[in-house]
């Protein structure tokens, strides 16, 4: 039994390997080296396409998912202030919605959570997910520190139900 055979645990007692008769058929050593750089040189760029597209299509539905948890907000009778939206990764995001203090303290809120943490599972596929919490305070008091915290992304006009359904 010789090495391949050992290895792979195949009887390769009915291959042959052909080799061509002239020898300047044979790839020398340079040019299997430069066929692997190519390899993968072509690989990682169709990876980084991939990427982008898969990051194009999660910030997308991102977008959609914040709008329809504004919506939901408004369903409850509350005012949203403004939502922030920041990547953590190509997959995963994090939003937050501003509410008033009086709206965030009712006890009549607690239903927005139980919403979020059946929206979150339901909007959850292999590729995407994106956790939503709630802050109170006025967007533009709070604009610098959720910048600072990679909130990059500030949606407005968030608290007028028109723009949101444009």
């Amino acid at each position: 039994m010789n090495q391949a055979e050992t290895i792979t645990g195949l009887s390769l007692s009915q291959w042959e390997v052909i080799k061509p008769s002239d020898p300047s058929q044979y790839c020398d050593g340079d040019a299997i080296i430069e066929a692997y750089f190519k390899g993968k040189a072509d690989g990682l760029a169709q990876q980084d396409k991939l990427s982008f597209n898969q990051f194009s299509e999660n910030f997308e539905l991102a977008q959609k998912h914040v709008i329809e948890a504004l919506n939901q907000l408004e369903k409850h009778n509350v005012t949203p202030l403004g939502a922030y939206l920041k990547f953590r990764s190509l997959f995963s995001f994090k939003a937050i919605l501003l509410v008033k203090e009086e709206d965030f303290v009712e006890t009549s809120f607690l239903e927005n959570y139980d919403f979020l943490r059946d929206f979150e599972r339901r909007i959850k596929t292999e590729f995407y997910t994106m956790k939503i919490s709630f802050l109170n305070g006025v967007p533009d008091a709070l604009d610098e520190d959720l910048m600072s915290d990679n909130y990059k992304i500030k949606f407005t006009p968030v608290d007028e139900a028109e723009a949101r359904r444009a």
